[in-house]
């Protein structure tokens, strides 16, 4: 056995040891806890404790769906248990030239590209064909305006260089 072990290393030796033992483990916990699962008690007649008054599976009712509304309606983990704010409504009453300065447009061939920045935050958005902003769908993009639809409404934006900056 000696001669066995020496060519080993001093891991593998310890691979061996650790496996032999935790093997010597599994076997003493078969044969003293018994294999397999243990058969259930026989029902003598006893009623199982099950929450509230129901004593069997078959009686449970589960409420209808529409009585879930409030889980709906109040989001479960946010802290406030308060709907997320919806949504601008499809710019009913929001000029978009008043809210959104048109700062540049790029167009080169199919691929075409506004820029617009809010007057108020001055955050810039970089806007394709097909984009919504605030509502509005950005419909159109010429070479010195663009044209946005919301429904039946339609407004052009042109771009035009400041007389205040160089």
């Amino acid at each position: 056995m000696k001669k066995l072990l020496q060519p080993l290393s001093l891991y593998s030796r310890f691979m061996l040891i650790a496996i032999a033992l935790l093997s010597v483990i599994v076997v003493i916990e078969v044969l003293l806890l018994g294999a397999g699962p243990q058969a259930a008690p026989a029902d003598n007649g006893a009623a199982t404790a099950l929450p509230g008054d129901v004593t069997s599976i078959d009686s449970v009712t589960f409420p209808s769906l529409p009585s879930y509304r409030q889980l709906q309606t109040r989001p479960l983990f946010t802290d406030t248990r308060k709907p997320p704010p919806r949504p601008a409504q499809a710019a009913q009453g929001i000029d978009l030239g008043k809210k959104w300065k048109l700062t540049g447009i790029i167009v080169a061939g199919d691929d075409s590209h506004v820029f617009m920045q809010g007057i108020r935050d001055k955050k810039v958005q970089r806007l394709e064909t097909g984009a919504v902003l605030d509502g509005w769908e950005l419909s159109e993009i010429a070479p010195g305006y663009v044209m946005f639809r919301s429904g039946a409404r339609e407004t052009t934006l042109e771009l035009r260089k400041d007389a205040d900056k160089p």
